[in-house]
């Protein structure tokens, strides 16, 4: 084929049905009158107003609701919140005399209050010395064994940072020496952090990511601070070496360490992406679901108005195109999970659906695209700048990468992918691996896949109906081809795992005439197997391995058009996004054109929604 030519926060169980009142407060807050709140006084218990950055020093308190931890405020004292609150200060803040907690300096039983209060939480939680984050049930922790359990990883740390070679004397300490026992041990200390209700609720994302200082404290009443570093540092390590602990399975002792505290901290990492807040609080617990997205907003820079009555699923979709229309167009570049029919946002092929939000984005390898220029939305369509790389052939659908126990096995898959014949080994080495390897490398890669094929084929025979699999051990002849291929499947674990998650593996050729280019390439589609020509565009999304695709299909009506329509030219087509490539080399040079993807007029989401 030739190519065509809001800061908008509300208390956690407040209803939706504010959204008009909030619209209204927005509105006022943009004029230049000052934004005011109250602090409780320690001394007397007594509401005092301050503006915006003009407070004496206070401690913001985070809480979760479900834990009623505060009484009225003449019950402060004998109530477990008041009583962590007086021990807190004493030790942690003796100089500081102001807090601020919402049960008592948001007028609760007071609508207007609300409205004007809950926009300025953001502001309130940046401009505090430090957050108190009081836990119902004990910790179970003094400062000094929480320092020894964290003491001494510098080196471990240093070993993920330089990727030392995985069969080392140094890994071999850390898993499963004397190094794993200290793991454990400090997972098991940062775990309590994560028993209580606090660790699963949306909005309390917010009150740790704003924080500038953290102080935690349980029941005991020990007030306890702990370097935020270590609730990504250590998981971290633990995936790094593969380590079990790592995959906690739902209701372990792990399982919300790893689960919710490892996403939370690292986004208080220099860096980190922040719309994929939006990831984290697909796990999370909100008392309305829409809150998943209302209770984010501030953290991610992109702010919509609530509405009244309004789904998750109508606010998930207009943040999407909100973010979009900001330049954060990473949200297009995500692989997709499983059906077509199941995974989109209705109507339009651009977004996952609000339930399959964090899973899309977790599988995700590329973090902040920068686009070529300002994207624009309009009923749902985005247009955008991008550069042709050609059209796109699918030669072969590859399938579903193989896993058991919830662990993939990347290998496995691609030699099964590669049904023990040579030429087809050799072009999906060739797409998998994304450019970075020598011919006499992919070679030897092909050679393991090509000896590899019944042997995989065996241990899936053995396994198959065994909870727990044996240790597939790859047959190789040769130490160059040990040498390529576990180069190789490192590649494999940090690029074809996460975005093959739930996405669907297809072997494709990319080629242009214009830039005399015949490519492999790895496509991560969904499970339905497009049936109009397919065009790829690189809109910027690269990462340190290469540039990543969009794979977007012409609709049958568009072609047709093209045909008997004179007038009709490439700035005409609506394309349908169907996935993402896995990263090339080639850097492209054709220019720069404004292509228009996804919305009500695509063509192919027409299709799909009929047959839904």
């Amino acid at each position: 084929m030739n190519r065509p030519a809001l800061n908008q926060f509300r208390i956690r169980d407040f209803s939706s049905s504010v959204g008009s009142a909030l619209t209204a407060s927005t509105q006022a807050q943009d004029s230049n009158q000052a934004k005011s709140f109250r602090l409780l006084c320690l001394d007397d218990l007594t509401l005092r107003q301050f503006d915006i950055g003009s407070s004496p020093p206070y401690i913001a308190i985070s809480h979760a609701w479900s834990e009623r931890l505060f009484d009225d405020i003449p019950g402060f004292d004998s109530s477990l919140g008041g009583r962590a609150i007086r021990k807190a200060f004493s030790e942690k803040f003796p100089a500081t005399n102001h807090y601020w907690v919402d049960n008592f300096c948001i007028l609760q039983d007071n609508e207007n209050d609300k409205f004007e209060q809950i926009p300025l939480m953001g502001e309130i939680y940046r401009g505090a010395d430090a957050v108190l984050i009081i836990h119902a049930c004990e910790l179970g922790l003094t400062q000094d064994e929480l320092d020894e359990a964290l003491s001494g990883f510098d080196a471990a740390f240093e070993l993920r940072k330089i990727g030392t070679y995985r069969r080392d004397e140094k890994w071999r300490y850390w898993r499963k020496g004397d190094g794993y026992t200290k793991i454990v041990r400090a997972m098991k200390a940062l775990a309590k952090f994560a028993q209580s209700d606090w660790s699963s609720r949306v909005w309390t994302l917010q009150e740790f990511i704003f924080a500038r200082t953290i102080v935690w404290i349980g029941s005991e009443l020990i007030p306890l601070t702990c370097e935020e570093y270590f609730f990504c540092s250590i998981p971290g390590l633990c995936v790094y070496l593969n380590l079990g602990i790592a995959s906690a399975p739902p209701g372990s002792e792990f399982d919300r360490l790893v689960k919710e505290f490892l996403g939370m901290a690292n986004m208080r990492a220099p860096g980190f992406e922040p719309t994929r807040i939006m990831e984290i609080t697909s796990i999370r617990k909100a008392s309305l679901r829409v809150d998943e997205i209302y209770g984010a907003m501030a953290l991610s820079g992109v702010q919509i108005t609530p509405l009244q009555n309004e789904t998750i699923e109508q606010a998930w979709l207009r943040w999407c195109e909100a973010a979009v229309a900001r330049g954060h167009i990473r949200w297009l570049m995500l692989p997709p999970i499983g059906s077509s029919v199941l995974y989109s946002t209705q109507g339009n092929c651009l977004f996952p659906c609000a339930r399959m939000r964090g899973s899309a984005s977790a599988c995700a390898i590329v973090g902040t695209v920068v686009p070529y220029g300002p994207p624009s939305i309009s009923a749902g369509t985005v247009t955008l700048a991008a550069k042709y790389a050609g059209n796109c052939t699918i030669l072969r659908r590859l399938g579903s990468l193989h896993q058991y126990g919830g662990k993939f096995y990347a290998i496995i898959s691609l030699a099964l992918f590669s049904k023990g014949d040579w030429s087809l080994a050799v072009h999906i080495a060739e797409s998998f691996s994304s450019g970075v390897f020598s011919r006499k490398q992919l070679n030897a890669i092909a050679k393991v896949l090509v000896n590899n094929y019944e042997p995989a084929l065996g241990f899936i025979r053995e396994n198959e109906n065994k909870p727990e699999p044996g240790q597939f051990t790859l047959l190789i002849s040769a130490q160059w081809e040990r040498e390529a291929s576990s180069a190789f499947e490192n590649l494999l674990n940090s690029t074809v795992i996460p975005m093959f998650t739930g996405a669907v593996a297809y072997l494709a050729l990319l080629e242009s005439e214009e830039l005399q280019l015949s490519l492999p390439v790895a496509l991560a589609l969904d499970d339905r197997v497009p049936t109009g020509p397919l065009v790829a565009f690189d809109v910027n999304a690269r990462i340190s391995r290469g540039t990543i695709l969009l794979i977007a299909e012409i609709g049958s009506e568009d072609l047709q058009r093209e045909l008997y329509d004179p007038d009709f030219g490439p700035e005409d087509f609506f394309y349908h996004k169907v996935g993402i490539t896995l990263p090339v080399q080639e850097r492209f040079g054709t220019p720069l054109e404004s292509i228009n993807i996804g919305g009500p007029r695509c063509p192919v989401c027409q299709t799909i929604d009929e047959v839904a």
